[in-house]
């Protein structure tokens, strides 16, 4: 089975290469980019890098080189064993502090992003209640989907298809959300408190 992927450049959105994780062998994981091959496939199917289990061994390949049949590169990743750590890491409690853009928001979200963006309000808006927010009132105006007031853990979701056609999005917030949204790919937002 093959997982199609897409990933953005840093420095410029709108360019993208597309490919696929191919693990039918179950043997390794091969990956395809569009518009990259290795020596030994046709074009439409070459695989640069593959990730294998060999000889007890975690290990990459690297075929750098289309007109080089050997792999330019073997990386073991033995070095990587989480047994081989000299310090511990403290662990993140998962909050990404507080963002100073929408930009600088998806770009540490792109790891939960496959079309649809994971957005905590709480994360932009300081308030008690959604009803204090008036972007809150816009969004469940427009949702294709809402969630809320469900007893007492107040959860309050929304999704908000962004492929529709919207009119009145208020300047600010939500127009570059929903702008930086389409530049990113990105079908669907969710939006909630966190919970």
């Amino acid at each position: 089975m093959n997982t199609s992927f897409l990933l953005h450049s840093s420095d410029s959105p709108t360019a993208t290469i597309t490919g696929y994780i191919d693990n039918k062998s179950a043997l390794g994981l091969a990956l395809h980019f569009d518009g990259y091959s290795d020596f030994c496939s046709n074009d439409a199917n070459g695989t640069p890098i593959y990730i294998e289990h060999f000889d007890n061994q975690l290990r990459v390949i690297l075929y750098g080189d289309i007109n080089q049949e050997d792999p330019t590169h073997i990386i073991s990743l033995e070095g990587a064993r989480i047994s081989n750590r000299d310090e511990p890491v403290e662990e993140e409690g998962g909050d990404i502090g507080e963002p100073s853009s929408i930009q600088q928001y998806l770009n540490h979200a792109k790891q939960r992003i496959l079309g649809i963006l994971d957005l905590d309000m709480t994360d932009f808006f300081d308030y008690d209640c959604p009803d204090e927010i008036p972007e809150w009132h816009w969004i469940e105006k427009n949702a294709s989907y809402l969630c809320k007031d469900n007893g007492e853990s107040g959860v309050h979701d929304f999704i908000l298809n962004t492929n529709l056609e919207y009119e009145h999005i208020p300047e600010g917030f939500l127009s570059e959300l929903i702008k930086e949204a389409h530049a990113n790919d990105i079908a669907y937002i969710l939006f909630h408190q966190g919970c």
